[in-house]
């Protein structure tokens, strides 16, 4: 079974973080997805695809997205990509 883990798991937005995803099978692909709520309720959205390592394991600090909101190996990725979603609010 997958296991997803965010050190810290809470902090502010631009406070860095470690984000893996262990118990994958090797060469499994797999995407993520980070969604918050800024001002006025308004949803902010990315997603970048992964494939796992021999090990099962993908390392936001290590693993380079194969496809999605950014490009490049970066821990702070699927927050510093997020983009507004048009005429949604979690209202």
């Amino acid at each position: 079974m997958a296991h997803l883990h965010i050190t810290p798991a809470d902090g502010l937005l631009d406070e860095p973080r470690q984000i893996v995803l262990e118990g994958l099978a090797a060469g499994a692909r797999v995407t993520l997805t980070s969604q918050t709520v800024r001002g006025n309720g308004l949803l902010w959205r990315s997603s970048a695809t992964f494939i796992a390592n021999a090990q099962g394991r993908v390392d936001l600090t290590q693993d380079a997205p194969v496809a999605g909101d950014y490009a490049g190996v970066s821990a702070m990725g699927l927050l510093w990509s997020q983009r507004p979603e048009q005429g949604r609010s979690s209202a």
